[in-house]
């Protein structure tokens, strides 16, 4: 894996990002309307959506350029924000194609189609496999548990309180989760290949 994702500098330059965008939204929030700001219409709700989107856009870009393990990471990555799009993103259906995708099956089809593309680019590629399970599971991949252990707390306050300042906090713990993944988005972008031989996914 030739991107440093784990340079202090660029945690350090994330974790800013987040706190000032989550220090903004804070000073922005009327506490007395959270509808404003909560629920599925809500500027929480849209915010994630829209960082979720350019992640997933950027992640998708990157592999554009990238090579080798790095490629099949930030797909798996993209492919993975993508879903994450899909989930947070409400709409009122107003058609056949529509009503499919605010549907339960379409997550069913949707979680199937990703598994097989996961499945054939694995078999294509299984020698890219083995090194992207050790960056996973090295400490060069510390900003990408800090996202997971941000959505894991967001999931605790969703499941286990029904206080609206705590649907508040979900949805604050949810974005910084995204805002993470979106700064890692950009830092997959930022790293350049070595050469233009490899051009495949």
């Amino acid at each position: 894996m030739r991107t440093n994702y784990s340079s202090p500098l660029f945690a350090l330059i994330s974790l800013c990002v987040v706190a000032l965008v989550l220090g903004a939204l804070f000073i922005e929030t009327p506490f007395d309307n959270f509808q404003i700001v909560l629920g599925e219409e809500g500027l929480l709700e849209d915010f994630q959506e829209i960082v979720l989107l350019l992640a997933t856009i950027l992640f998708f870009t990157a592999a554009v350029y990238q090579q080798g393990p790095d490629r099949m990471f930030v797909v798996g990555m993209g492919i993975l924000c993508a879903l994450f799009f899909f989930r947070e993103w409400s709409f009122e259906p107003i058609g056949a194609i529509s009503y499919y995708i605010n549907s339960k099956e379409f997550r069913w089809h949707e979680a199937v189609a990703v598994v097989i593309i996961a499945g054939i680019y694995a078999l294509l590629r299984p020698h890219y496999i083995l090194p992207i399970i050790k960056f996973v599971l090295s400490p060069k991949a510390w900003l990408f548990y800090v996202a997971v252990l941000l959505l894991v707390a967001s999931h605790l306050y969703e499941n286990y309180s029904s206080s609206v300042y705590y649907e508040y906090y979900e949805e604050m713990l949810e974005l910084s989760g995204y805002l993470v993944v979106l700064m890692l988005a950009i830092r997959a972008n930022s790293a350049r290949p070595v050469s233009s031989n490899q051009t495949s996914l």
